[in-house]
């Protein structure tokens, strides 16, 4: 039994070694692939970029699809269809933009010509859990700014409403102390208007009164005239009749211009 365990650990040991090696040298292989693979796939990218955006639009895309000589490079790596290849732009382009990175395209080149393996799956799956943990926190980070203008919004419509309350304060006690001050000047003019009523009826009265008063005061200086005409006619003889009456009305007239004389 000891010299079958020896005989079986340095089997094992052998196989390991082996295994070990083929390992490396399949290491090796995919990556002197690999290599050659992103060099060819530089090339093809680049021929079809003519404008030198390092993107490819679908057009651009779908014209490099339809040379002869770079299909059969691709195909020289890749035993995909040419139609999965042309259908490949549509499955990366996931955003709907109508152009891809050449990121994209070595990426969607390696995804088409990787076996369905337990390795694949996982790397897939690893793959959706990124894209699904970027996309939770873009959304947690949208709502964290939708809540911060959300407050933002309401604490700007608080102020606008407490601005337009103490508008409308201002604006109700000024409209209340003009319609005081309006009362007011109101008021002042009704005594005004008063006060001028009484001047004018004063002023009226007091030209009445002066008017009657210059009558008056005519009619007696007409009566005196008269009676001093009385009183002179007597002494003179018939011949001077005539100039007294001439006199006489002479003093008439004076009295009456001077009665309405202001």
């Amino acid at each position: 039994w000891a010299l079958l365990s020896v005989m079986t650990g340095v089997v094992s040991d052998n196989m390991l070694e082996v295994r070990q090696a083929q390992e490396q040298k399949s290491s090796d292989a995919w990556e002197e692939f690999r290599d050659r693979l992103l060099q060819m796939l530089t090339e093809v990218f680049t021929a079809a970029d003519k404008d030198g955006s390092r993107s490819l639009e679908k057009e651009e895309y779908v014209e490099i699809l339809t040379s002869p000589f770079h299909v059969s490079r691709l195909q020289k790596f890749s035993h995909v269809p040419i139609q999965d290849m042309i259908n490949m732009f549509d499955w990366i382009d996931v955003g709907g933009l109508g152009s891809i990175s050449f990121e994209d395209f070595v990426h969607g080149f390696d995804w088409l010509n990787e076996p369905v393996t337990g390795k694949s799956l996982l790397k897939l799956e690893s793959c959706v859990r990124q894209r699904c943990c970027v996309l939770e926190r873009g959304i947690r980070s949208s709502r964290r700014q939708v809540r911060t203008v959300d407050v933002e919004c309401h604490r700007q419509f608080e102020e606008a409403k407490q601005a337009l309350e103490q508008a409308k304060t201002r604006f109700e006690e000024q409209a209340e102390q003009r319609t005081a001050d309006a009362e007011v000047l109101e008021a002042e003019a009704k005594v005004l208007r008063a006060e001028a009523s009484k001047c004018w009826t004063a002023s009226v009265s007091a030209s009445k009164a002066e008017e009657r008063a210059q009558i008056a005061a005519a009619e007696q200086r007409a009566r005196d005239a008269a009676a001093r005409l009385q009183e002179e006619m007597p002494s003179h003889g018939e011949g001077s009749s005539s100039r007294s009456l001439s006199a006489m009305a002479t003093r008439l007239r004076g009295g009456v211009q001077a009665a309405f004389r202001p």
